[in-house]
């Protein structure tokens, strides 16, 4: 399984508390000065401030949550609320509270949940559902700590948690930031091929030289498939949409490729939903995302940031 990889940053340094002083006329002035100092991250250009109110999401986060190698925590990765720079980078580097753990390739530090909870989407994770390979929700946990996991080739921001039993299947994870009560609902199984066993390769391949996988399930009467493909030399990579052996729509970017997919219970009438492990081939990023298929349309459809609006 391969997870998420979000380069993500964010902001600056704890809010202090105060305790009754005497007043001074031009106490009110520093307070407030130091208050500021103390409540944005100062770059170069500008100051951030820490206290930045958050708009009310009610999107549904859906990724997997995993075990890091050599520590007992499982995380679930987070994505930046807003933009990167390595100035950025460095600031909230700084901004860790400490070791947590440090092994032979990798550190992880612990964050600020005031730092985090700004910059970071985590509307929704500090209490996950967990769900197995059939869709079923098998078990509720609860946000430990935000940490950051520095590796010699990846880095990435997670909130992490406890579960008592060790699971061998992935796991995905939904937020409960919404009332999910009607909502979870199983999407068809798929099964995904490899280049070697797939129905669709010379339909695909008269315009791309190389397919990546081939997801298929049977909705109804129909014979659905998703495929993924690309072309050398070019970097240019498309997901196709297949219904009963006829291309319905597709999605080229410069770096799409898909690996797998697994099919997520949050699906309606009109859309299938799933969760798929992707790649830039030829590079050491790989992510996971969710992608829907609309049956009324057909028609493909992907997510920002791996959350869902039902």
């Amino acid at each position: 399984m391969k997870y998420i990889r979000y380069i993500s940053i964010a902001i600056a340094i704890q809010i202090l508390s105060c305790g009754q002083v005497k007043h001074d006329p031009h106490q009110d002035d520093l307070q407030a000065s130091e208050h500021y100092k103390k409540n944005s991250l100062q770059t170069k250009s500008s100051a951030i401030p820490l206290n930045t109110p958050h708009v009310t999401d009610t999107t549904i986060l859906v990724d997997y949550i995993s075990k890091f190698e050599n520590h007992k925590d499982y995380h679930l990765p987070l994505s930046l609320t807003s933009n990167y720079t390595d100035e950025l980078w460095e600031q909230l580097h700084k901004a860790s509270t400490g070791i947590v753990h440090k092994g032979d390739l990798e550190t992880i530090y612990e964050m600020p949940d005031s730092i985090i909870n700004v910059h970071f989407s985590t509307t929704g994770i500090d209490r996950l559902l967990l769900i197995n390979s059939q869709q079923d929700v098998f078990d509720t946990i609860y946000r430990n700590k935000y940490k950051f996991y520095d590796a010699s080739i990846e880095s990435y921001y997670v909130a992490s948690y406890e579960i008592k039993e060790a699971q061998d299947d992935p796991i995905i994870a939904i937020s409960t930031n919404k009332d999910l009560t009607g909502l979870l609902n199983k999407s068809p199984e798929t099964i995904t091929k490899d280049s070697t066993e797939m129905n669709y390769k010379s339909l695909i391949s008269k315009t791309y030289n190389t397919i990546f996988s081939e997801s298929t399930l049977i909705h109804n009467k129909d014979t659905i498939s998703v495929v993924s493909s690309g072309s050398y030399p070019k970097s240019t990579y498309s997901v196709f949409l297949i219904q009963n052996g006829m291309i319905k729509d597709s999605l080229t970017t410069e770096y799409l490729a898909i690996e797998d997919m697994k099919p997520i219970p949050l699906a309606t009438d009109k859309e299938l939903t799933y969760i798929y492990s992707g790649f830039q081939p030829d590079t050491d990023w790989y992510w996971n995302g969710l992608l829907a298929i609309d049956i009324k349309n057909w028609k493909l459809k992907t997510f920002t940031k791996n959350r869902i609006n039902r």
